[in-house]
């Protein structure tokens, strides 16, 4: 199939919060007609979605909501669903819900079905029967349904984080969005980590419930001390799996 002599119509996927320690992900799959797209007067500033500042995103979002012509579907993957299976495996399982249920409001709208091709941001997609879906590295900077897609998802993503500030101030939600930030870090060190909101399946936060011991052996990996010697102490120390685990992959990384 000569895929240039075909006439796609476009939906673009991105997602916020894969890297984050604490709060959900989201997932965003985004079609725009192709009659609005030249007339929509923000174009230049969605295509470069990645230097918006969060008052801009939130602007901008306003202004897709009101726009007719945007089609978009969200779907929120909570903590606990992300420890339940990964985030590789929910992040494309969303993106695929999200991809079936706009396609299906297409349809609806315009009782026929057309050619369609899928964009989803970065190296991974998922299979979907009937439809080419293609990886797109940077795509939001490269794509203009993902660059809304990005924009969507990084608004819900914020809000849910000045949600929880509110909830817990003494973490700043607000400012790290849930990500791993050494100030974050220091926060939930200070006053622990709070059940349901956390991924506890993310090393940063699995480690704090780590072992006095495991500490004192991070620490002397830290400081170069002799590989051998700490290996051997390792090997014969009462240390969890998964702490023994994570220091060798440590002293892989202090020491090659």
């Amino acid at each position: 199939m000569d895929l240039s002599k075909i006439n796609f119509n476009i939906i673009g996927i991105d997602e916020a919060g894969r890297g984050c320690i604490a709060g959900s992900l989201f997932v965003t799959a985004v079609y725009i007609e192709k009659e609005f797209i030249e007339k929509f007067k923000y174009l230049d500033k969605i295509k470069d979605s990645k230097k918006l500042t969060e008052k801009e995103r939130f602007f901008l979002y306003k202004e897709i909501e009101k726009t007719s012509g945007i089609y978009y579907k969200i779907k929120k993957i909570t903590p606990q669903e992300i420890d339940q299976s990964n985030i590789l495996r929910v992040t494309l399982e969303a993106m695929k819900e999200v991809a079936l249920s706009l396609l299906n409001t297409i349809y609806k709208k315009n009782k026929s079905k057309e050619n369609f091709l899928i964009y989803v941001d970065g190296n991974k997609a998922f299979n979907l029967k009937n439809y080419i879906v293609k990886p797109i590295i940077k795509g939001d900077s490269k794509i203009l349904q993902i660059s809304l897609a990005s924009i969507i998802s990084k608004v819900n993503k914020d809000k849910e984080s000045i949600e929880l500030h509110k909830l817990y101030p003494n973490y700043n939600f607000k400012k790290h969005k849930g990500y791993a930030t050494k100030e974050h870090l220091s926060l939930i060190q200070k006053n622990g980590i709070i059940k349901g909101i956390y991924r506890e399946t993310y090393f940063p936060v699995k480690e704090l419930n780590f072992s006095k011991k495991y500490f004192y052996f991070k620490e002397k990996i830290l400081n170069g001390e002799n590989q051998e010697s700490i290996l051997f102490e390792i090997n014969f120390s009462e240390l969890s799996i998964d702490e023994k685990q994570a220091l060798n992959t440590l002293i892989k990384k202090k020491f090659s």
